[in-house]
């Protein structure tokens, strides 16, 4: 009786120990790294496009050229197995539609002039959800808007602003729910933003005309003028939502 206890208890011990290995294996994938540079970034239909005519891989990266130009530029992981890259399931960009002219892609800032592409197998590796990532990018988008590297810079009457950072995310800070606050408790209306270029992007309390004339005045000559073109025209905060004005 007491050698069948020994072997119950030797053999729940290894249990134990295997599920423990497990769990460090898994907590040991999650990157404190990876997850600290992931950013949503907001893209045209067009430029997506380029990414689906384009040469095909199984990882892209976002690049710049001489002239400002971002390219989807295929490119290889080193720390990505070719198993999950390989798998029939893999999307090498993971994209969510933001309005009817513009998609929402996610990226990591590698801070080396590049923008890593997170795909379905950087998920896998790292143990990510969907959701999770949204999540992720939305507490950096987050903390990115307020962090000193963000101005508001006053173009009229605390009416009309330009957003500036670093040059990779200006437009997507329109993401930020802490800027989407502070911008609510600036205006009297609707927020209005403009995001003629990627690395563009101007806000205008929608109740003051003068404010959305000159924000609408820089956009259509930062549009005609600029790289890496995303919209034209307006877009409003509306019930949680951004959406295309006429």
């Amino acid at each position: 009786m007491s050698k069948l206890r020994i072997e119950v208890g030797l053999i729940t011990l290894i249990i134990v120990i295997l599920a423990l290995s497990i769990l460090l294996l898994r907590r040991r994938r999650i990157n404190p790294d990876f997850e600290g540079g992931i950013y949503p970034k907001i893209i045209s239909n067009e430029f997506y496009k380029e990414y689906e005519d384009g040469d095909k891989s199984k990882v892209y990266a976002i690049l710049f050229s001489s002239e400002g130009r971002e390219h989807f530029f295929p490119c290889s992981s080193d720390d990505i197995s070719d198993e999950l890259l390989n798998s029939a399931d893999h999307e090498p960009i993971i994209a969510d539609d933001f309005t009817e002219s513009m998609k929402l892609i996610y990226v990591r800032n590698t801070n080396m002039g590049f923008l890593t592409v997170v795909s379905s197998a950087h998920l896998k590796h790292y143990n990510l959800s969907l959701p999770k990532l949204r999540k992720i990018a939305q507490k950096n988008i987050d903390r990115y808007a307020v962090s000193k590297e963000t101005k508001a810079v006053n173009l009229m009457d605390n009416s009309c602003f330009i957003l500036q950072a670093t040059g990779y995310f200006e437009s997507s800070l329109i993401l930020s729910n802490k800027l989407i606050k502070q911008m609510s408790s600036t205006f009297s209306g609707d927020i209005k933003a403009y995001i003629p270029a990627a690395h563009m992007c101007f806000v205008a309390d929608g109740s003051n005309l003068s404010a959305v004339k000159r924000a609408e005045e820089f956009t259509s000559s930062s549009y005609d003028e600029l790289q890496n073109k995303i919209f034209e025209r307006s877009l409003v905060y509306i019930n949680g939502k951004w959406k295309e004005t006429d």
